[in-house]
């Protein structure tokens, strides 16, 4: 479930959809979060699928350089 919203959450913002981007985000989030140590070997890669989505929607949501 986590691969499927990570992949939902980069679709989206290729496609310019923030609104639906930020909820798979969110939901990535508490995935990641709420589990924590439980996803065993997959924790960590997945903190840096987070971290990596988060930051390409600050950017896709940062206002065009004049």
């Amino acid at each position: 479930m986590a691969v499927t919203l990570a992949n939902v959450a980069g679709t989206k913002l290729d496609l310019g959809d923030a609104t639906d981007a930020r909820l798979a985000i969110d939901a990535l989030a508490g995935i990641v979060n709420g589990a924590g140590t439980s996803l065993g070997d997959a924790e960590n890669p997945l903190r840096q699928t987070l971290a990596q989505l988060q930051l390409a929607y600050a950017q896709a949501m940062a206002p065009p350089a004049p």
